[in-house]
């Protein structure tokens, strides 16, 4: 998930991304027909405004994700959430909020919802290195067996773990985040009073030869 800056993705980004719908179909940005997006997703046009052009992922690549990745997809395809970020996304312990090692998590990163008896949270969080009150990203790992997208899974309000994570990127004003499931890990855009969006990686066909293309 390299570009070629040098940097992942979803790595340490300069200000939160900038995200339009557009059908893309070029091919420096091919990965993006074999992801599942829903909503806003990336704009060609933004990426080449930014100087971003992606970087074939290798073999070293492979077997670095693969090295991750649950051997049966009965099972959730990554077990070491916290070891995916730093190794494969680059992301420093150092300014991982809420792991061990790391800063603590900023108040953000937990919004109560007393009406609805709820409490919306993130596990993880992404500092941004030159400062230490910015948050990048905010990052929620559902258990096991969650459906991101079903209503009424999980306790309090019955909203989905999709919906009420992009209540609580909406709410912090961190607006992007990654939450990670069973099978997917998504990168999701909600900014205040816009509608959300997410884009997909589909964990388990990473290191494959076709996911060399989603994974640029």
């Amino acid at each position: 998930m390299s570009f070629g800056t040098g940097r992942s993705d979803l790595s340490l980004a300069r200000d939160p991304l900038m995200i339009i719908s557009e059908p893309l179909k070029y091919a420096p940005f091919e990965w993006l027909d074999h992801v599942q997006r829903e909503g806003l997703v990336f704009a060609r046009p933004i990426l080449e405004e930014l100087g971003i052009s992606p970087v074939q992922q290798n073999r070293a690549d492979s077997e670095e994700i693969a090295a991750f990745l649950a051997s049966s997809r009965d099972e959730p395809a990554v077990a070491d959430r916290l070891g995916f970020l730093q190794a494969v996304l680059g992301w420093p312990i150092a300014r991982i909020a809420g792991a061990p090692d790391g800063p603590p998590l900023p108040d953000l990163a937990t919004l109560a919802l007393p009406e609805l008896d709820t409490v919306l949270c993130a596990n993880m969080a992404l500092i941004d290195p030159r400062s230490d009150n910015r948050t990048l990203l905010l990052v929620r790992t559902e258990a096991p067996g969650t459906d991101p997208d079903a209503r009424g899974v999980l306790d309090g309000w019955e909203a989905s773990p999709q919906q009420r994570f992009e209540r609580l990127l909406r709410e912090s004003g961190v607006e992007v985040g990654i939450l990670f499931c069973d099978t997917q890990l998504r990168l999701v855009y909600a900014p205040r009073g816009e509608t959300a969006g997410w884009i997909g990686w589909p964990l388990h066909d990473l290191p494959s030869s076709t996911a060399n293309r989603l994974s640029d």
